[in-house]
Formats: structure tokens, sequence, C-alpha cells
């Protein structure tokens, strides 16, 4: 029986996550486990400096990067909540500034007060 192999989070963290197209999607933030699933998930920073979650079962390979195994449109990571928006436009979850008539924030997706 061939012995397993294990990575450890800060040979994880740091790589680049490429698609099935061969295109880069990001670089790996951070990852989590599920008790209740009994998965691991990854947080993802994309190139658009935007968060999202993969799990572990949506990962092919990793080697030098983290190859997923289809395209994928992901719900983006959920944002920590920050202080009160004081400036019409500016996001209360991550602080971006938004067009003053936005509804939502273009960066996090949360709704803009």
């Amino acid at each position: 029986m061939p012995k397993k192999k294990y990575l450890s989070k800060d040979k994880i963290i740091g790589k680049q996550v490429i698609n099935p197209k061969a295109m880069i999607v990001g670089s790996i933030k951070n990852l989590s486990f599920d008790p209740e699933k009994k998965e691991v998930a990854f947080s993802v920073t994309t190139k658009e400096g935007k968060e999202m979650m993969v799990t572990g079962s949506e990962i092919d390979t990793v080697g030098d990067v983290v190859l997923l195994k289809k395209q994928m449109n992901h719900q983006p990571a959920t944002p920590t909540k920050t202080a009160k928006s004081t400036s019409p436009g500016l996001c209360s979850m991550c602080n971006f500034q938004n067009d003053s008539t936005a509804k939502f924030c273009i960066k996090c997706g949360a709704k803009v007060q």
C-alpha cells in the first residue's frame, strides 16, 4: 500500500489556483474545515481581488499549483462585517467605496445601506 502524502497549511497557502482551461483563477488565502460534512474548503483570492470558497471535492490535483476539476461560478466567501457605513455607497461589509447610488457592493455583493 502506498504511503499517503499530506501537505501542511504552509505548503498550500499562497499556491495559485488554475481552472481546467489553464487560466489562473487566483491564489489560496486560507483553509477551513466543516466538521459536520468532514470537508476541507479553501478561501481563494481571485485575480480581481474577490474572495471565493473552493471545497476539497472541487479540486483535481495539488502540485506546484492547485488544479480545479471544472470551470466554476462560485459564491463569494462570506465577508466579515465591519463598522457601519457613514458615506453614501460605502459598503459596511468590506469598506469598498461604491457609487453613491449603488444598491449592492460590486466587490463583495453585500447590500449597501
